[in-house]
């Protein structure tokens, strides 16, 4: 057995010396891609190129930009699901890379069977003197209808025939060079200008940028029935702009035994009262975030004649949040923070937050009902005053 293993190797040695030419292609060059999440019910999901290079990507974010040489690869989509020990693969693509070439692959439809779009341009290199941004416009908001879109100065009201064009659900119009600046966003249905579906404040675009701009249907957690997302294709950082016309708003919990039903006020004067006679263990109605700076003044119900809590706010635009007020005697205080009740589409979701003063950690079991759980670890631990993630469970009833 030894001899003959010589011998095949020699022969193949023999072959590699007689031949110049290598066994594989030779790339021509590299291109650009990345991945889109645009499920609004989408966990967390995994991009991964063949079976290395995971990346985590979730609703309206891409992954970073990669540059590869100019072959053929498939691409794959993973989701983790309660229950099963294995990521499961959701969706594939197998695309040729070609040279210069930027691409992004966006997931759509459904997580357990998607569908994959795929947007392809030139990669753009700029002049060194280049005062110009390069801006793509996309439509991914499934819940809309076809839309024009508009970029223009502060002020400029929306015209027909100066959109900067017209798209329908999953298109991506070509890229355009607009003059760096301030510029307003506005997105109106189709051949109607006096239909506003989304209007950003004034954004400033840097020389040199080479962006999407793409609208995506609002979340649970939002205020506005639609956002924008910003992309850049060069090194893949995003931003938001979000409709200038839906403030954020803050609903009150209250729960500390201590303050007992409360008066909350937004004004040092507390003339404007935003919750009224709002008990222990009470939630008071979502109101609207007025400021970008917001101080809650907390009294007994009835009186102001002292305050008892005081709670600063400093919300991002367009987002719903929860405030909790805790504690108890000289220990009271609050704590606040961005919605996160966004429905996942392939299971339900818990979440938990701890107003136990006394105990400060509370061990967390979910389990089948009647099931013993002395001997169990908990599925998660809650620290007094955080606000909890979100745990994953498979359909089913619980203790």
């Amino acid at each position: 057995m030894k001899i003959v293993n010589l011998a095949l190797l020699g022969a193949v040695l023999l072959l590699t010396a007689c031949s110049s030419e290598t066994q594989f292609p030779e790339p021509t060059g590299k291109g650009t891609f990345r991945a889109l999440n645009a499920i609004s019910t989408s966990p967390t999901m995994v991009f991964r190129l063949e079976e290395s290079g995971t990346e985590e990507i979730t609703y309206r974010n891409a992954s970073s930009s990669r540059r590869f040489d100019d072959f053929e690869y498939t691409f794959n989509f993973e989701v983790n699901f309660p229950g099963e020990l294995q990521i499961r693969r959701v969706g594939s693509i197998t695309a040729k890379i070609e040279a210069n070439k930027d691409f992004t692959f966006v997931v759509t439809g459904a997580v357990e069977n998607p569908t994959i779009l795929t947007w392809v341009t030139d990669e753009r290199t700029f002049e060194a003197e280049a005062t110009v941004a390069e801006i793509r416009f996309a439509h991914l908001a499934e819940s809309v209808d076809s839309v024009d879109v508009y970029l223009a100065p502060a002020g400029t009201p929306p015209a027909l025939g100066e959109e900067r064009g017209t798209l329908a659900y999953g298109e991506i119009l070509p890229p355009i060079d607009v003059d760096s600046g301030s510029y307003v966003l506005t997105v109106t249905a189709a051949g109607d200008p006096a239909t506003v579906i989304f209007q950003s404040g004034t954004a400033n675009y840097l020389p040199q940028s080479a962006l999407i701009l793409a609208i995506f249907d609002a979340t649970a957690d939002e205020t506005a029935p639609v956002i924008t997302r910003g992309l850049a294709t060069s090194g893949g950082s995003s931003f938001t702009l979000t409709d200038t016309r839906f403030p954020s708003t803050i609903q009150f919990a209250q729960a500390s035994r201590t303050l007992d039903a409360v008066d909350i006020y937004d004004d040092a004067a507390l003339t404007n009262a935003v919750a009224t006679a709002l008990p222990y263990k009470g939630a008071s109605e979502p109101v609207d975030i007025v400021s970008s700076e917001t101080t809650y003044s907390f009294t007994p119900a009835g009186s102001t004649g002292a305050v008892l809590l005081e709670s600063v706010v400093t919300p991002i635009g367009g987002v719903r949040y929860d405030h909790y007020s805790l504690g108890q005697a000289d220990v009271l205080g609050s704590i606040w923070g961005p919605r996160d009740a966004q429905p996942v589409e392939i299971y339900p979701t818990l979440s938990l937050t701890n107003a136990l003063v006394n105990e400060q950690v509370v061990d967390v079991y979910v389990v089948a009902p009647g099931t013993d759980i002395e001997n169990r670890p908990p599925r998660f631990t809650a620290l007094y005053g955080f606000l909890s993630g979100r745990l994953p469970l498979e359909a089913g009833t619980y203790e």
